[in-house]
């Protein structure tokens, strides 16, 4: 039976498989390893969060359910019109590298050795995968200290996510994303209520 700080570790990972999907189109790959392939333990977890992530059982439905997350990933996150902008900066000042940016970066200073996967700092991707570095390190120091960002971060970085998730869910025409919107809030609710426990673990 896994330790609470394990417990809190696992669900650093999550954030960071989450902040991935919203970075990068599905490969055949990234998907088989979500679903397909996925060990008991990530199912499970993904399950908890309302995500049934599909598992094709052939190449020709694998090769068919790829290209139609891909469609509706530009559609919904890419454009040319019509997409929900993935990035904070847009939806708070409707520009790109915006005071967010360095907000984020400020953060970054928290955690010594962060790189950001990608260079939009203030991406919704990058912000789950930060956090979720956050939760990893504080499991492993064992440290209720450690929830302080974890916290600060949830509610000073995230609450503008909430708009994005729910457009997703209501545009998404795929079982996928919109599965992925409700995990993602679901995820940051569990964070938000771990490192808001007196003390976080016992």
């Amino acid at each position: 039976m896994k330790t609470e700080y394990e417990n809190v570790i696992a669900l650093g990972h999550c954030g960071i498989l989450l902040g991935n999907c919203w970075m990068k189109e599905m490969t055949h790959e990234s998907l088989s390893a979500l679903g397909r392939d996925g060990s008991p333990e990530l199912k499970e977890a993904l399950r908890q969060l309302g995500w049934e992530v599909p598992a094709p059982s052939g190449n020709e439905e694998l090769n068919r359910v790829i290209e139609e997350l891909a469609i509706d990933y530009c559609r919904l996150l890419i454009g040319p019109k019509g997409h929900l902008s993935p990035v904070e900066s847009v939806w708070t000042t409707d520009q790109f590298q915006s005071a967010s940016v360095s907000a984020m970066q400020s953060f970054f200073e928290v955690l010594p050795g962060y790189h950001p996967p990608i260079s939009f700092h203030d991406h919704i991707g990058v912000q789950l995968d930060f956090v979720g570095n956050l939760l990893v390190a504080a499991g492993q120091s064992q440290e209720v200290a450690g929830f302080e960002p974890v916290l600060a971060f949830c509610e000073s970085r995230l609450q503008w996510a909430d708009d994005l998730l729910r457009g997703i869910n209501a545009l998404a025409q795929t079982v996928f994303y919109r599965g992925l919107a409700t995990a993602t809030g679901r995820w940051v609710a569990d964070v938000k209520d771990r490192a808001t426990m007196k003390p976080p673990i016992q």
